[in-house]
């Protein structure tokens, strides 16, 4: 029976490819008087499902003739020396996507592959020196017998910085941003006593950069429900939330004001900022609606996916990550004028 282990370190994108393709070593032991002649094998993702199919790339004797019975004596004195067998797997769109999918849901988001792998093998008998001379083919074929091997399986783990440094952009997966967002902490602030609606858009920011943080783990977990819905509530704490109870000026024109005074917009220019925040925040909740004819709604259902989820998110985070940032040069300004 043949044993099979992955060279570790091997795994990587394979560039001379068209197609979106990884490259993988085995180490494969097999048992006396036995040479590897090809094999096949088929890839599976964590969850289980079928992805790929294993195809040799480069093989340990794949230049060995059945006939040439003094290559195979030659190759006695390696009999218990383990061979290494290169093989490629290809990774079409939908597989690609269903891989992401599927880390999104490891607590670690690796990326596991399951490989069964099928090796062919060839069983000889050496002939002795002297019985070697003129040999015909029949005699040849009686000291030779290729036999397909059971099938090998074992499961190799990509790191999750690994599969992001290493092979998401090599596979077309796409290139990633990472902007880090600081959670708004009064004594982290420039030294000022704030104004009221400055106050309440430090507490907004902090209360959204929590939404943040439970949809990005929703993200990762494939949650696209949650996503939306988290991005949903984190959009109408910039919506309706008002300054104090006597000053009946929303957050909405704290935002524009803040706006108008950080970048020179004109009023009307600045609203365009949170016309957007109504409208996808309207869009968003949308997509945990089932409306009837009469507009009324009949039940809650998510009816969006994987897509809307990352909008949702990117929007949501694009949208702090400017407020934030708005803010604090905003009551930098103030602190220099108050000097």
């Amino acid at each position: 029976m043949s044993e099979i282990e992955v060279v570790q370190k091997s795994v990587s994108p394979f560039s001379n490819s068209i197609i979106p393709t990884i490259q993988i070593a085995f180490v494969i032991k097999l048992a006396s008087r036995a040479l590897l002649i090809t094999a096949t094998g088929s890839v599976y993702s964590e969850d289980g499902k079928r992805i790929s199919n294993l195809v040799p790339h480069q093989l340990p004797y794949s230049d060995i003739s059945i006939s040439d019975i003094s290559t195979l004596q030659n190759t006695q004195t390696q009999e218990k020396k383990p061979l290494q067998l290169t093989m490629l797997f290809s990774l079409d769109r939908e597989a690609l996507d269903h891989i992401e999918n599927v880390r999104f849901k490891n607590k670690k988001r690796d990326v596991v592959f399951r490989f069964d792998v099928k090796p062919i093998i060839l069983y000889y008998t050496v002939l002795r020196s002297q019985e070697r001379g003129e040999i015909k083919k029949a005699e040849i074929e009686k000291n030779v017998a290729i036999v397909p091997e059971s099938h090998l399986s074992l499961e190799y783990t990509i790191p999750a910085s690994d599969w992001v440094n290493d092979f998401q952009i090599p596979l077309g997966i796409g290139k990633f941003l990472i902007v880090e967002i600081p959670q708004l902490e009064s004594e982290k602030l420039p030294n000022i006593e704030l104004r009221e609606e400055a106050k309440i858009l430090v507490q907004a920011l902090n209360e959204a950069t929590k939404y943040l943080q439970a949809i990005e783990g929703n993200l990762r977990q494939g949650n696209w429900n949650e996503v939306v819905k988290d991005s949903r509530l984190l959009l109408e704490l910039f919506r309706k939330t008002k300054v104090t109870t006597d000053n009946p000026q929303n957050i909405k024109e704290v935002i524009k004001d803040i706006l108008i005074r950080t970048t020179g917009l004109q009023p009307s220019d600045a609203s365009s900022l949170t016309e957007a925040i109504d409208k996808f925040s309207i869009y968003t909740g949308a997509l945990h609606h089932s409306v009837d004819q009469s507009g009324q709604i009949k039940e809650t259902i998510f009816t969006g996916d994987k897509e809307d989820a990352y909008f949702a998110y990117m929007f949501s985070f694009g949208l702090v990550n400017l407020l934030h940032r708005k803010l604090k040069k905003y009551l930098e300004e103030q602190r220099t004028i108050t000097q």
